[in-house]
């Protein structure tokens, strides 16, 4: 009798147990079609579990292994899916790490954008996300500095790189440097000189992003 009804109580929670819906299917049928035979449903199965979020955490390894596909519109699917479940998560930061030399620049601004927020209990992607902000691509670069910025301030291995950054010809990416720099605090002393000469721009919002920058360096002066 014990047996029986410990077996009903199973299936109960069970049932109670709701899966994330997202169109109409079920996280489970979205982690299965991530391992369909046609590429296109394994891309909007990665599109799919990305707008389901961190509840689809179990779609990791498999992301992970689209990262390396042939296929460019997988791994730029698989990028954007592992940047919006994973956060926190340090399962991905090596895949994440290599496909910042993908060739597909989308790609590459994509697994930026992700390491900003994956992995962030480790400077391991500090590294990889300077050497980043030379990318030819602006958007990869903005976003490599967003990313040191949203790790600051632990990023002070970034410094010297974030420094060249404030003469970048993309006014979002010197902005950002900008932000990163004044984040790490006094380790970021060497980019006082740089942020100075940065008060001389045209744009009054790259001078005031320098101001604060040099505030929060400067504090105990």
């Amino acid at each position: 009798m014990r047996n029986r009804l410990a077996f009903l109580a199973m299936v109960l929670l069970v049932g109670c147990a709701k899966e994330p819906i997202h169109e109409g299917k079920a996280l489970s049928e979205w982690l299965e079609a991530l391992h369909d035979r046609n590429d296109d449903r394994r891309e909007e199965a990665a599109v799919a579990l990305g707008e389901i979020g961190p509840a689809a955490k179990a779609a990791v390894p498999g992301l992970i292994a689209m990262l390396k596909d042939s296929d460019e519109a997988l791994r730029l699917a698989a990028a954007q899916a592992l940047w919006k479940i994973a956060p926190g998560d340090t399962a991905a930061v090596d895949a994440l790490i290599a496909a910042l030399r993908d060739e597909n620049a989308d790609v590459r601004m994509h697994a930026a954008g992700a390491l900003g927020v994956i992995g962030t209990d480790s400077d391991q992607a500090i590294g990889p996300l300077a050497a980043a902000l030379r990318d030819p691509a602006s958007t990869v670069r903005y976003h490599a500095a967003h990313s040191l910025l949203q790790r600051a301030p632990n990023a002070s291995g970034a410094v010297n790189a974030l420094i060249r950054a404030l003469k970048d010809e993309d006014v979002t990416v010197r902005i950002e440097a900008a932000d990163a720099l004044g984040a790490i605090g006094p380790n970021a002393a060497a980019a006082v000189p740089a942020l100075k000469a940065m008060l001389k721009e045209e744009l009054g919002d790259p001078r005031g992003r320098a101001i604060a920058a040099l505030k929060r360096i400067q504090a105990d002066k």
